[in-house]
């Protein structure tokens, strides 16, 4: 029997995690990866047993857990072992260390540097774990299950997270108090996301150094919370005044 090439397995890991990140779960097809790792669709098949496979190596690879390649083709026993794989790896410690341990601690003061440190945070795990991001954003459309743990379970729960920090910062009076928390962490969330991962993919690319986009986007995080220097700590009180006078009749 022919021997398979060594780190062929990785080859198409990775081909499985660029097309279903574009095309989902539901459009992928077994030779839309096998073109993508240049190879027939039936040498694909002696490598990866079919499509439930393939998304289970591809979650697999984009966590960086090791898998076996002398035993092919690459098998799962049934769709539940693909859950299972990613409850197992979202209940790991939490990749969010600055940001969690802010959260726990409740009623210790916020500083100032903290939104700089939680947004660096953001930025970073965002850009070093952008091909896992991209695949579970991309498949949660079309699998149900997946959006359950990842969408509705890990993501909102960080967006919670992000916004009960924000909300502290506003009651301590760092942060401006006119912006609603909850709206301010997804448009932060959205902002970095682009910044960190989906520039990468624009038509349009960004012309700059790396670390000129991190700097960048922990600058525009800090300047779209902070309380403007000289302002009130409450300018809202402004606002109502300014709206309860009468209005100017026009002729």
């Amino acid at each position: 029997m022919r021997r398979k090439p060594a780190g062929r397995l990785h080859q198409i890991a990775d081909a499985a995690i660029i097309v279903l990140s574009q095309q989902g779960y539901r459009l992928t097809q077994m030779a839309d990866v096998a073109r993508e790792a240049g190879l027939s669709a039936g040498a694909l098949y002696s490598y990866v047993e079919g499509k439930e496979a393939l998304l289970h190596l591809a979650l697999a690879h984009a966590f960086e857990l090791e898998f076996d390649e002398s035993d092919l083709p690459y098998r799962v026993s049934s769709p539940d072992e693909t859950l299972h794989l990613l409850k197992r790896e979202f209940k790991r410690p939490a990749v969010w260390p600055v940001l969690s341990k802010k959260i726990r601690a409740g009623s210790v003061p916020l500083q100032p540097a903290d939104l700089a440190g939680v947004a660096a945070e953001l930025y970073d795990t965002m850009h070093a774990r952008r091909r896992r991001i991209w695949l579970l954003d991309r498949c949660a459309r079309d699998v149900p299950e997946i959006a359950d743990l990842y969408v509705k379970q890990v993501k909102a729960q960080y967006l919670k997270d992000l916004a009960a920090f924000i909300a502290a910062g506003q009651v301590q009076g760092l942060f401006n108090r006119d912006i609603d928390s909850p709206t301010a962490a997804r448009a932060l969330l959205e902002m970095t996301a682009w910044l960190a991962m989906h520039r990468l993919r624009d038509a349009l690319p960004l012309q700059v150094d790396e670390d000129q986009v991190r700097q960048a986007a922990v600058l525009l995080i800090g300047n779209a919370l902070h309380r403007p220097e000289g302002r009130s700590a409450d300018v809202r009180e402004g606002s109502k005044a300014k709206s309860s006078r009468p209005a100017r009749k026009t002729r």
